[in-house]
């Protein structure tokens, strides 16, 4: 079974040269009576509109939590200083729960403040089957371009999911709920 793994599914880190980062912060437009749809019995609310450029840091596929029907994946990505590779070597992160936690190696290479204000937790509904392949391909270390919109879910029952709109990375507040329109994975020239 671990050779199945390894041959079909594992997917070594990518890396780039030293000195690429993305400097560009994720952006946020707040919507004003945002508009409400439905997709495999939640309705999503539009409470922002959402493009990011980002490394990504970690990548975690849910199944069987209560938002996993509508978003199947949670993704870490970094921007600025948490989008250089040799930062990127100290580090690892993990997630459990759909919360991440990271953890430094040898010596830590920034503070955890700053690596808080420069990476995020986003939990990822795709709009389509074509989000949904680049979601199921994407690979950590690959350079993504994300555009969509931070929602509001509901579900029957009284069940709901807030996303953060701000400009926070960690705690309650900073997860982003985003519906992914757009998915575009980067490559290296």
């Amino acid at each position: 079974m671990a050779v199945l793994y390894l041959a079909f599914m594992y997917k070594p880190d990518k890396r780039w040269h030293p000195g690429i980062m993305i400097n560009a912060e994720p952006e946020v437009s707040l919507l004003q009576n945002g508009p409400s749809w439905t997709k495999d019995g939640f309705t999503l609310t539009g409470q922002a509109v959402y493009h990011a450029r980002a490394r990504l840091l970690h990548k975690h596929h849910y199944l069987f939590d209560e938002a996993s029907g509508v978003s199947p994946y949670d993704l870490v990505l970094g921007w600025g200083k948490l989008s250089e590779q040799s930062v990127l070597d100290k580090l690892s992160f993990s997630q459990f729960g759909r919360w991440y936690e990271f953890s430094w190696h040898g010596e830590q290479p920034l503070p955890p403040a700053e690596i808080g204000a420069h990476c995020g937790n986003m939990h990822i509904i795709p709009a389509n089957a074509q989000v949904r392949a680049s979601l199921d391909s994407v690979g950590v270390g690959d350079i993504v371009d994300i555009e969509g919109k931070l929602v509001k879910v509901t579900k029957p029952g009284g069940w709901e999911w807030n996303t953060g709109t701000g400009a926070d990375s960690r705690g309650g507040r900073g997860c982003k709920i985003i519906y992914v329109e757009k998915l575009a994975i980067e490559t290296q020239g």
